[in-house]
């Protein structure tokens, strides 16, 4: 397989992967806001995301080594830049749609969670209002798009790739030089 196409591949997994992921993590928390679940299990919604997480990339990353084939391989150091390829588009699309939950569908719930968590927290009656008029000063900066991209991005990338580190262990290959080469098409069939 030529190395103009695997990269075409490589590409067109990480994107889809991402979207797959970003899709189904939003969902979550857009299913976690239906039924209130950051105040009451947060431990259980930490979980499921860590699974979502954990299951896409072992998915997407198993994908893209039969892609690879056994003559290619899929060493440890490809495995992980896929993972981070992946994680980049996850986090692109799950920050767009964490700013659409939390500025658009859902303004005011995330208001009243991130208050009652402050309450609920063991800081002083003082810190409580200066974290509160901080928050109200900075109120333009939290409605942008921009910011939950980038946040997203950097969430996900950070978190995919400790995921990641750990994953490209069990999932990487070495090149067979034995193998031969695999036929020349553009996906092979499952």
């Amino acid at each position: 397989m030529g190395e103009r196409n695997l990269s075409k591949i490589f590409w067109t997994e990480a994107l889809t992967g991402g979207l797959v992921l970003g899709v189904a993590l939003f969902f979550w928390d857009l299913i976690g806001y239906w039924l209130d679940l950051p105040l009451k299990n947060s431990g259980i919604a930490s979980l499921v995301q860590f699974i979502l997480i954990t299951g896409g990339i072992v998915y997407f990353s198993r994908r893209m080594r039969e892609f690879r084939g056994p003559a290619l391989g899929f060493p440890y150091g490809s495995v992980f830049g896929f993972t981070m390829a992946l994680m980049l588009f996850t986090g692109m699309v799950y920050g767009v749609g964490v700013f659409f939950l939390q500025v658009v569908i859902a303004p005011g719930y995330f208001v009243e969670l991130f208050e009652m968590a402050l309450v609920n927290s063991s800081l002083s009656e003082a810190m409580i209002e200066q974290t509160l008029d901080m928050r109200e000063s900075m109120s333009a900066l939290m409605k942008n798009p921009i910011v939950y991209l980038f946040s997203g991005i950097f969430t996900m990338v950070i978190y995919g790739g400790l995921v990641g580190l750990i994953a490209a262990t069990f999932i990487r290959r070495p090149a067979d030089p034995f193998a031969g080469e695999q036929p020349d098409e553009d996906y092979p069939t499952f």
